[in-house]
């Protein structure tokens, strides 16, 4: 088996409980497969599975040694990113500051382990009520400076650290370039209903569970089109159709997904993505709430070979890693439209207006750096 396969067999077993094979893993094997995780970001659910007893996975002493010390790195780092985040919820609330947290230590609660997903930072979004004053808030209680994000981020979000910990606070959750998917996206979330997952001692302010899926998705689609995404974001949109399987196949609950995808026009690429949570993952079929098509499974090769080849927010399988330069961004417009021509029936209203609209304004962008 090649790294790919044997760390996709391992991820099963960590997000499923589908034992991989027992036996011993050569050192070859382990660090080839450790390399691969790293560029997934998805180190701790390769160390869970690794360290559990009732999978047999044996490692050589200094191998099973550097699993040990990742596993607990990130157990303790995702403890301090959620004692931050109770730390978040306190002084908002404690200011009658409405707000919702997407994505990371959220996301994180479905999985079998949480302290297992690989934490990152806190996103959190205000409406335009409550945005300016919940940064007056922040910047006084704990004395953080606000900065602009890198390219595009600016239309989204400012971002800041406390306590060693990357915030972001979003006064818009995602951009896309079409006006109609913008107006649609935003209605959704205004109309979401209060809904709260607990964080340690902590109810957290989030989206209710279809919401959540879709804005789950969006965030992994959008990264996936611009320049690639790592196995965690789509073990993200994996767990969270796992755990609400059962409110997605209540008639109410599918068809609001369904109506939401459709509105958007991401109803492909909703599928096309499905079908890598159940063919390559391994989510039980039962627990997807759409038939699968040949037509959605046919991309499955094609966006594993991106998510592979570009890894973590596509940060791998480039010639130019810094974020700056002409040449920078002339190979990164090139990416991003052979990504939008290669997945264009994915998502058709939102490509066109990139096509049309996003990427001839980021060439003219880069040719005034």
């Amino acid at each position: 088996m090649t790294n790919e396969q044997i760390l996709l067999k391992i991820l099963r077993a960590s997000l499923w409980g589908n034992p991989p094979e027992a036996g011993v893993m050569s050192a070859t094997d382990f660090h080839g497969v450790m390399m691969q995780a790293k560029r997934q970001t998805v180190v701790g659910l390769l160390a869970q599975a690794l360290t559990d007893e009732d999978y047999q996975v044996r490692l050589p002493k200094p191998d099973a040694i550097q699993t040990f010390v990742s596993q607990q790195e990130i157990r303790n780092s995702n403890l301090k990113v959620n004692r931050a985040l109770e730390e978040l919820c306190v002084l908002l609330q404690a200011n009658s500051i409405k707000f919702l947290v997407v994505k990371g230590q959220l996301l994180a609660q479905f999985y079998p382990q949480p302290l297992s997903r690989q934490p990152g930072d806190i996103d959190f979004y205000c409406d335009s009520e409550h945005f300016d004053r919940a940064r007056t808030v922040i910047r006084q209680a704990w004395n953080v400076t606000f900065h602009e994000g890198e390219e595009g981020d600016n239309e989204q979000h400012v971002a800041f650290e406390y306590k060693g910990i990357p915030f972001e606070l979003h006064f818009r959750l995602l951009k896309f370039a079409s006006s109609s998917v913008q107006h649609h996206f935003d209605e959704m979330i205004r109309k979401s209903a209060p809904y709260t997952i607990t964080v340690g001692h902590t109810a957290v302010p989030t989206l209710p569970p279809v919401e959540n899926l879709i804005f789950t998705f969006l965030h992994l689609y959008h990264h996936f089109m611009e320049l690639g995404i790592g196995l965690r974001q789509i073990c993200d949109m994996a767990v969270l159709l796992h755990r609400y399987c059962e409110a997605f196949a209540h008639p109410e609950e599918k068809a609001r997904l369904v109506d939401w995808l459709k509105k958007l026009d991401y109803f492909n690429g909703f599928n096309a993505f499905g079908a890598i949570c159940v063919d390559v993952l391994g989510l039980p079929a039962a627990e997807y709430p759409f038939k699968l098509t040949r037509r959605a499974r046919s991309y499955t090769a094609s966006i594993m070979k991106v998510v592979f080849k570009r890894g973590n927010f596509g940060m791998y399988g480039r010639k130019n890693r810094v974020r700056s330069g002409l040449a920078y961004y002339v190979e990164t417009i090139s990416l991003k439209l052979k990504h939008y021509l290669r997945f264009f029936a994915l998502s058709r209203k939102e490509n066109l207006a990139v096509l049309f609209c996003g990427i001839p304004k980021k060439i003219t962008l880069a040719l005034k750096r």
